[in-house]
């Protein structure tokens, strides 16, 4: 024989929310496991079983109330039994709370609330604006609105397990009040750099917000002003309001300081040679410029200038001592200039003093020189302008006169730029009988030596 029947142990009363274990007897001979194997249910009524007889009663209140549970044999669902079970219903007795409360504009209150006589179900509570304005959330916490139409609000803590006990709790809004701006002061700033205003309205809320009310340059809503660029001094006006009461505003000036004007560099000793090259910059206190380069005194023999990148050369060819002015324009801000006056210097031959010459000498220096002349002091040519018999010019520009003269002869040298042909000098120098090898004196003019004797053969080059 297996199982003949099933027997359920006898039921109690129990709580609301309870949980108790179901005993349930097999009664049959030699039962096996699976004899012992049942199926829990509901029947009738609330609450929850699990598979192992574990029965949670369902929360109830105001009057008793029952469950029907059914057991099933799986070995033999025609085997069956049931019981009942009887829940007792959770008693509030009422709700605690206190019957006033104050709340600033704005901010939030916790409201302390607890229901009586729940025991565990004290806390189980319902929150809900009855009238007024503001919200309350499910955790007991008012929040008061930043402007009421109505001064005080009635916040109602009902128990969520019995909706005839609840306590009303009145909740008096304190009005905000703005009684000014306060802001930091003196307040300048450098021309095309930001400033931050620091201010806070006076009173129980200090947002505030700001809006240019004249003037040049950009406020952002939090206080962030940026200057414009300017060459001269400028007043901006900001106002500075209230967020939370807009009548309530001041407004503050801001200094903006000017920018240095531009500057070209470099400024000095802006002498330049013919085809010479030098490229200008500029100096200036912000960084973002687009500057354009020309010559304002363009025309012949001026030379020429980058537009973009400001490099200027020298005309290959100055006839004349010339001042020029070459001008910087920022493309930005066209009011934005600069000016340097640069000399352009032209080719000078000099002739200076020569020195004594003497028959018999050979590549003397000349003295001559080329200045304003970028290849040097001797970028020239010379030429005997005198009568070719006293001496010759080799390709080096020296002098070398003849071996033997009778008597002291004056030369002509005309030395020409190779630069400018239009420039040039006439260097006049005399030329001295020969001296003599032996003793350095004087060969006279029968070709002896005065001191010593020596025939004119020793005349020579010293």
């Amino acid at each position: 024989m297996a199982l003949q029947s099933i027997r359920v142990a006898p039921q109690t009363h129990v709580k609301s929310g309870e949980k108790i274990l179901i005993y349930v007897i097999p009664i049959g001979i030699k039962l096996q496991k699976f004899d012992r194997m049942m199926l829990f249910t509901v029947a009738e009524g609330g609450g929850q079983i699990d598979r192992n007889g574990n029965f949670t009663a369902p929360v109830v209140y105001g009057a008793k109330a029952e469950s029907k549970v059914k057991i099933v044999s799986i070995a033999d669902p025609t085997i069956t039994a049931e019981t009942v079970i009887t829940i007792n219903p959770v008693t509030i007795e009422g709700v605690l709370a206190p019957p006033s409360m104050q709340a600033k504009a704005g901010s939030r209150v916790k409201i302390p609330a607890k229901a009586i006589g729940g025991g565990d179900y004290e806390r189980g509570l319902i929150f809900s604006v009855e009238r007024g304005d503001g919200e309350v959330d499910s955790d007991g916490y008012y929040y008061a609105p930043v402007s009421a139409t109505d001064p005080t609000a009635t916040v109602r803590v009902t128990s969520a397990f019995d909706k005839n006990q609840f306590a009303d709790v009145e909740i008096s809004i304190k009005a905000i009040k703005i009684k000014g701006i306060e802001v930091q002061k003196p307040l300048e700033v450098k021309s095309g750099k930001p400033l931050q205003i620091h201010a806070k309205a006076i009173g129980d809320v200090k947002e505030v917000r700001f809006s240019m009310e004249s003037g040049e340059g950009e406020v952002s809503a939090s206080g962030l002003f940026t200057a414009p660029p300017t060459l001269k001094p400028l007043t901006s006006k900001v106002r500075v309001t209230s967020e939370f009461d807009s009548t309530v505003s001041e407004i503050v000036e801001i200094k903006t300081i000017e920018i240095k004007p531009m500057k070209i560099k470099p400024s000095d000793n802006l002498n330049f040679l013919a085809g010479q090259e030098k490229t200008f910059t500029t100096d200036f206190e912000l960084p973002k410029v687009d500057i354009y380069w020309r010559i304002i005194d363009f025309g012949r023999d001026t030379g020429n200038i980058d537009p973009i990148t400001g490099k200027y050369k020298a005309p290959d060819v100055v006839p004349t001592l010339k001042t020029i002015r070459i001008e910087a324009i920022d493309q930005l801000r066209p009011n934005n200039k600069a000016q340097v006056e640069i000399t352009l210097l032209p080719v000078e031959m000099k002739a200076l003093t020569q020195r004594k010459i003497h028959a018999g000498e050979k590549d003397v220096e000349l003295a001559i020189e080329s200045h304003n002349d970028l290849s040097g002091l001797y970028n020239f040519t010379c030429a005997i302008v005198s009568h070719p018999m006293v001496g010759r010019i080799t390709e080096d520009n020296k002098y070398t006169p003849p071996l033997v003269i009778d008597s002291p002869e004056t030369v002509k040298v005309k030395a020409t730029s190779k630069l400018d042909k239009s420039k040039s000098v006439i260097l006049k120098f005399e030329i001295d009988l020969p001296l003599c090898r032996a003793c350095k004196g004087i060969t006279n003019s029968v070709g002896r030596c005065t001191i010593c004797d020596m025939p004119r053969s020793y005349g020579a080059s010293l």
